[in-house]
Order: C-alpha cells, then sequence, then structure tokens
C-alpha cells in the first residue's frame, strides 16, 4: 500500500485554501492573508488536520526558491548595479540599526547583551517572499520605491549567513578563527562558483535544449536550474533563495529568459502559495490568548521601530519623504529568514521555547498584516505631496529657475513646453523625438545617478512627479503637454491626477503596461493612453501583415480599425475637451491616405529639388516629410535636394496618392528603359 499521507496534507491545504481565499476575496482581503488564515485553521495550533508542519516545509520551501529565480529572470546585472547603493549602502543601514536599536530597547529591560543582541538581529530581517510577491502583483517592483524595497531585502539575504555563523558565538560557543574565516571564504567562493555557473555552463546546456525543440525537456530544464542552484547554496551553507535569486539574475540576459520566466510561473505560484500557508501554521492563537496585551504591543513596536529606521535610511540616501514612507512601511514585517535564524538561536540557547513561541506569534501577525499596511502605506505617501523636496531634490533640482532646452540647443523660459517623467527607453526615446521636431521639453527622474549623469546632455531634473510642488517647479501650468513614461501604476494614477489639477487644459499621455489599466487613467484626466500591452498585439498584427505584403496604408488602417474596436470607446467620454478635437481631427486626417514611396537610385527624381519634382502640382497629393538614413525631416523645405533611396511620405485622397506612386514608378520605368536601350 502506498503512504498516502503527503498527497493527503498537500489536498486538504489545496482544498482549504481554496475556499478561505474565494471568502477573502468576496470580503476584498489580499489573498496572501487567506493563505495564512488557512494555516492557521489546518495547522497544529488550530484544527490540527495537519499535525506536523515540516512535511509541508519542504514544498513550501521550493516556492520561496522560484519566486527568487523569477524575480532573478526579470531582474538583470545591470539592475542589480544600478541599485547597488540601495542594496549596500540602504540595506547595512537598515540592519544595524534596526539591530542596534532593538538591542539597546532589549538590554534597556535587562536582558543579556548578547540575547538583545540576537533580538535585533532577528527584528532586523524582513520578509523577501511576501514583499517581492505583492510588489509583482500591483506592478510596482520598477518603480523607485520597489526598487528601494528589493535593494534592502537583497543585503538581507546575503546577511543572513553571517547572522547564522554569529549566532553560536553571540551564545558563547564560538568556533576558532580559523573556521570562521574558512566559512566565509567558501560562501564566498560558491557565489562566485553560482555566478560563474549561470554565466558559461548553463547557457550552454540551454542552447542544446532549445535545438532539440521539446517544450517538456526546456520546462525541466528551467526547474533544473532554479532548484538546483539553490541546492548546490544551501550544501554551502547559504540560503536557498539566494542561489536561486542569483542564477536567475545571471540568466536574465540570455535570450530565453522570458520564455523560462513563463514554464516557472505556474509552479512558483502553486509552491509560493503553499510557503504561505506554511508560514500561518506556526502561528498558535492559544499564545495570543494567554498574552494579548503583550504580543500587541510587541507588534506596534516592531512595525514602528522597522518602519522609522528603512524610512529614516531612504531619507538619508536623498529620496523623497513619499518613497521613505512606501519603503518603510513596506519593509515593517518580520521575514521569514527570521524563522531559520531562530531556530539556530533556539538550538544555541540563545532563545528559550517560550520566547521562540512568542517571536513566531509576533513574526506571522505582522507578515498577515503586510498587504493591510501596503494600503496603509499608499494612503500616507498621498498625504505628503506638500512635504518640502527632499535634501537630494534640493541638490539636484537646482535654485536656478529650471529651463527647457529647444530645437537648436539653447534654453528659455518654460512655457508651452512637454514635460517627460521618466527617462527609461520611453522617456529617451520621446526625448529625442522632441529635441529633432523643435519641440522645448523638460525631463524628470527619481534615478539619481542618470539625473547626474545625463545633466549636461539634457534638461533633466531629480524629483518625485507625484507631488505638487515639483509639477511646479517644473512649469506644469505653463506646459502644453505631459508624457507619463514610467512603470509604476500608483505614481502614474497620482501623476495624471495631480497634473490634471493643476492644468485643466494640458494633454497628458500616458504610458502604461496593461488595458485594464486605462479605463482608471482616463478617468483621473488622462487624454491619451498607450497599453503596451495592447500596442505590442498591434506590432505582431503589422508583422504579419507586412510578410504577406501588405502596404504601409493597409497596414495603417487596420491597426487604426483595430484600435476603434478594441479601446477607442474608452477614449472619448473620459478624454478632456482638447482630446476630443483631436480624436476629431484623426478622423478627418483618417479619410485621406498616407504612402511611402522610395526614390530609385539613378533615376530622374534624384538630385532634383522638391520645386522641381513639383508633385503636388501634378497629382494632388503632398510631400509631408522625408526619411533618409532613418532620419524624419517634416515638412522638408522646396529647395531640399532629393537622393536615392530617401523615401517620401506622402498624405492625400486616394486617387492622387495612387498618381503619385504612378508618377515614381514611371520614372523608374523609363530610367530601366534608357538602361536597356543602351545595353543594346
Amino acid at each position: 500500500m502506498h503512504d498516502l499521507h503527503l498527497l493527503a496534507d498537500f489536498l486538504i491545504i489545496v482544498s482549504l485554501s481554496v475556499i478561505v481565499v474565494w471568502l477573502f476575496h468576496k470580503i476584498k482581503l489580499p489573498s496572501l492573508v487567506g493563505f495564512l488564515a488557512a494555516g492557521v485553521l489546518i495547522g497544529p495550533g488550530g484544527m490540527a488536520v495537519i499535525a506536523d508542519p515540516s512535511e509541508v516545509e519542504l514544498l513550501a520551501e521550493i516556492g520561496v526558491v522560484l519566486l527568487l529565480f523569477s524575480i532573478g529572470l526579470e531582474f538583470s546585472l545591470r539592475d542589480l548595479m544600478r541599485i547597488r547603493r540601495l542594496v549596500f549602502g540602504g540595506g547595512g543601514m537598515q540592519l544595524l540599526g534596526t539591530a542596534a536599536i532593538v538591542a539597546g530597547i532589549a538590554m534597556g529591560v535587562g536582558i543579556a547583551w548578547n540575547v538583545s543582541l540576537f533580538w535585533g538581529a532577528l527584528v532586523g530581517l524582513s520578509s523577501t517572499a511576501i514583499v517581492l510577491s505583492l510588489l509583482q502583483q500591483s506592478g510596482q517592483l520598477s518603480a523607485v520605491h520597489g526598487q528601494g524595497m528589493l535593494g534592502i531585502l537583497i543585503f538581507q539575504d546575503l546577511a543572513v549567513v553571517a547572522l547564522i555563523l554569529l549566532a553560536p558565538i553571540m551564545a558563547g560557543q564560538a568556533p576558532g578563527a580559523k573556521e570562521v574565516a574558512f566559512i566565509f571564504l567558501k560562501a564566498f567562493g560558491v557565489i562566485v562558483g553560482l555566478m560563474l555557473l549561470a554565466t558559461y555552463v548553463y547557457p550552454w546546456f540551454i542552447e542544446k535544449v532549445v535545438k532539440t525543440r521539446q517544450r517538456e525537456l526546456f520546462t525541466l530544464l528551467t526547474i533544473l536550474v532554479g532548484v538546483g542552484t539553490a541546492y548546490l547554496s544551501g550544501l554551502a551553507g547559504l540560503s536557498l533563495a539566494l542561489g536561486a535569486f542569483l542564477a536567475g539574475l545571471v540568466i536574465s540576459e540570455s535570450p530565453y529568459s522570458h520564455q523560462m520566466l513563463s514554464e516557472v510561473l505556474p509552479f512558483r505560484d502553486l509552491f509560493n502559495s503553499l510557503f504561505f500557508v506554511s508560514v500561518g501554521m506556526l502561528f498558535s492563537p492559544t499564545v495570543f490568548m494567554n498574552m494579548p496585551f503583550e504580543l500587541i504591543g510587541l507588534i506596534v513596536a516592531v512595525f514602528v521601530i522597522k518602519a522609522l529606521i528603512a524610512g529614516t535610511v531612504i531619507l538619508v540616501l536623498g529620496y523623497g519623504l513619499r518613497v521613505a514612507v512606501l519603503v518603510g512601511i513596506g519593509l515593517a514585517q518580520v521575514g521569514e529568514f527570521s524563522f531559520v535564524l531562530a531556530r539556530e538561536g533556539l538550538r544555541v540557547e540563545l532563545l528559550s521555547p517560550d520566547q521562540y513561541s512568542v517571536f513566531l506569534a509576533v513574526s506571522v501577525i505582522t507578515m498577515a498584516a503586510t498587504p493591510l499596511l501596503f494600503r496603509l502605506a499608499e494612503w500616507l505617501a498621498e498625504r505628503t505631496e506638500f512635504a518640502k523636496p527632499s535634501r537630494l531634490e534640493r541638490l539636484l533640482a537646482p535654485s536656478r529657475r529650471v529651463e527647457a532646452v529647444h530645437h537648436d540647443g539653447t534654453e528659455q523660459d518654460l512655457e508651452d513646453h512637454v514635460i517627460v517623467v521618466g527617462y527609461g527607453l520611453n522617456g529617451k526615446n520621446v526625448a529625442r523625438v522632441l529635441r529633432r521636431i523643435a519641440v522645448p521639453y523638460v525631463i524628470v527622474e527619481m534615478n539619481s545617478k542618470t539625473v547626474r549623469d545625463k545633466r549636461d546632455e539634457e534638461p533633466i531634473y531629480f524629483g518625485d512627479a507625484a507631488r505638487q510642488p515639483i509639477l511646479k517647479h517644473l512649469g506644469i501650468e505653463q506646459a502644453r503637454s505631459l508624457v507619463v513614461a514610467i512603470g509604476d501604476a500608483p505614481t502614474t494614477r497620482r501623476i495624471v491626477a495631480q497634473a490634471r489639477r493643476l492644468n485643466p487644459e494640458l494633454f497628458i499621455v500616458v504610458r502604461t503596461r496593461y488595458e485594464r489599466e486605462v479605463d482608471d487613467l482616463y478617468e483621473l484626466g488622462a487624454s491619451e493612453v498607450i497599453p503596451e500591452e495592447f500596442e505590442t498585439s498591434l506590432e505582431l498584427v503589422g508583422s504579419v501583415l507586412e510578410s504577406y505584403g501588405a502596404s504601409p496604408v493597409d497596414i495603417l488602417r487596420e491597426k487604426d480599425r483595430i484600435r476603434r474596436e478594441a479601446y477607442g470607446f474608452l477614449r472619448m467620454p473620459r478624454a478632456p475637451e482638447q482630446s476630443r478635437t483631436r480624436l476629431t481631427l484623426k478622423q478627418l486626417i483618417g479619410r485621406s491616405e498616407a504612402d511611402i514611396i522610395r526614390v530609385p537610385r539613378g533615376g530622374a527624381v534624384e538630385g532634383k529639388t522638391l520645386r522641381e519634382l513639383n508633385l503636388r502640382a501634378e497629382t494632388g497629393a503632398s510631400i509631408v516629410g522625408v526619411v533618409r538614413q532613418n532620419d524624419l525631416e517634416i515638412n522638408p523645405p522646396a529647395n531640399w535636394i532629393l537622393k536615392g533611396w530617401d523615401e517620401l511620405v506622402i498624405l492625400g485622397k486616394g486617387p492622387q496618392v495612387a498618381r503619385a506612386r504612378e508618377m515614381v514608378s514611371r520614372v523608374e520605368e523609363e530610367v530601366a528603359a534608357e538602361s536597356n536601350s543602351t545595353n543594346e
């Protein structure tokens, strides 16, 4: 007879979790809290349906491993180097500061110094799994505060190894200096080895598997890379999650990283839910009932101390008050790696069994409250918009008046300009085009390094565009347009609402990741919303049509039809007046046709000026632009000399565009005929 005990436990967890999470969804509470509540119900402190939580811990650990592996795949080494100041500076100050404050308080109530210091280390760690899950679900991982939390969490995960090694020393069971040095060197060697393995060995295997075209094999390899690297990391005494994150981080540079991420997501979500259930199973309600007021006091103290220290660290690093509030409250819980450290403290007798039970109760409750704390943080952050600028904002946004760059490279006062929020890929492209077509603009960016690096090249300023003083400083009331090109959905909504209040006539263009966010952004006052998810699908459609020989005009017409059918109805009722006017103009232009006609090299058109070509008089169509070596010249002058392979952008009625193309084609045929007669 097969031993079905583990399978029965698994079925109980999944069945009850479905019911509890569904109920929590009905009352609009996060699913994460539902998983924790399910764990409390079925654990030893509840109905004791699963008496031994250790049987589930292995499956739960796989969930954390896959979570960190997937985050590593979405991240990159370049991203890690970009936030290294947050990792080592912010993470170091947060952990040491929390440990010092907690240890000082504990010593003040008569607890021994070594035990006090150990408590400080326990409280200093935050929950990587919960925080990163919430950031991913809300699309805030790439936001400034999301990067701040990630940087501090990475340092904490690195520090777990050292803290576990220090636990016996704090308990008076100090190993020899050589042994400690050997362990640290081994840990460093393992990290370097894992990076080399992920850089040189894994890509070779991935390439071989991809060539087989076997999806099942690719899926198995993905799981093997994530879990196998975590296992090797654990063998060396490092945290499993850290090893998985490092593997994902390096492989993120691979062209197959997106497919690997898609393969691991279903497994990650399943096992991650088991992790949260297993955390809930650690909680014993009897501990809370025996000392409710003491536990509530400890929980409040943990929240306040951790939030204040993490928030202060963010302020010291130069970020604004809003980011400090979000990061501070977001990291105010006790983390899952604290459980590992606490078990080590229990083993070396730094913690008594009663203290261990109290610690588990405090930890689980703080973790369960984290989704609610995230909402509280957002509410408080909204109240910071009138706060004074941070030190870094004052440093990087100097007292001189802000000026916009004009097309000729000179600076001019802010008036009738464009404000570009965010200097990532989208922001860079917008700024490049604005400069090329002679539109004045300014850029506001929250990455201080980017601002410092680009200040000599661009009119770029540091600041949080969700705050009213920053927008006023950038001349929002005199601006014509605002382009929001950041990936942080909550901040984007705040920027749109704030900008619309300050300038009712402003034309606001917003980039968003998902089509589901379009409606909310229009409600807040956006004039035009560009959902990346939807626009990407249009590019796919365009590529397919082009491969079948469709003309540029037909492709544009089909894209426009899809836009109207899919989300065009969202724009009309919600966009401001100037947006509706712009849509009407689009409809008028839509009655015309546009086409691109290439000037043949060596033909009769080459070398002529536009005045000599006289295309409008001959055909009725107008040349509105010329593309030369991928640069677009809008409304070229009459003395513009055409060169071979120039592309003429033609606008006119259907028959007019057809005559323009026929005219150019006739020139090509004449040249070909002359060439043939010469050869004969």
